[in-house]
This record gives structure tokens, sequence and C-alpha cells, in this order.
């Protein structure tokens, strides 16, 4: 079991009611950070991960390079996790699918979580 630190964190739950704390609070950071494409956001115009300039790169080095801006965008924006691994592979070639595996753990533990997440183009799928 992951030890949460005691900070005040929350974020309100995406696609539902109430609020997400501790390590789903981190995850769902975590995919907002990677599903924000730089610019989105006008008053922090660097906030987010340029997946979208990667993702339907040729199949020799896009996954590599999704891999890169994904470390990049999490270290970045996420202070309070260290990356583990980030490993992205192709699903589907003919519609630009990749799988993207996250390993990270909270800053100061021992206990990795591993985030899955698919993304098409650019777009969590």
């Amino acid at each position: 079991m992951i030890d949460i630190p005691n900070v005040h964190y929350w974020q309100p739950k995406l696609g539902d009611d109430g609020v997400v704390t501790g390590i789903d609070e981190i995850a769902q950071a975590i995919e907002t950070i990677l599903m924000t494409q730089p610019g989105a956001v006008p008053l922090l115009p660097l906030f987010g991960a340029a997946l979208l300039d990667h993702v339907d790169g040729p199949i020799t080095s896009a996954p590599r390079k999704l891999e890169r801006a994904i470390l990049r965008a999490l270290r970045t924006w996420e202070p309070r996790i260290e990356v583990v691994t980030v490993k992205a592979e192709p699903v589907d070639l003919s519609m630009g699918v990749m799988a993207i595996c996250i390993t990270w753990k909270l800053k100061g533990s021992n206990d990795a979580v591993i985030q899955l997440l698919g993304i098409s183009n650019g777009v969590a799928a």
C-alpha cells in the first residue's frame, strides 16, 4: 500500500460527480497532462504533452519519440512523482493507435503504480 503524504491536493472527478484524491488524483493529473496539447490552456501555454507531434510518425521512431515527450511532460508538470518507465507500443497501425504503459511512484516511495493509456492520433482511446 502506498502512503500518500498529507497534502491538500484534489481535483473534480472528470466525467463523474465528486472529487478524486490520493493516487486517483495523481493518476487523473497524469492523464490530463498527457491528453492536453501545448497551447490549449491560454494561461499556461506550455502545459501538456505534444503527443500529436509523434503519434502519426513513422512506426520505427514514433514510439520512442512518444516516450520521450511523455517523460518530459511528466517531469515538468507532475513534481509529486518519479517516472520509473514509459513504454509506447503500436496496437493498430491503420488507425494510429498506441498503447502506453507508465510506471511511476510517489517521490520518496518504493511502491510503483502502473498506469495504462491508449491514444489514437493524440486523443485518449
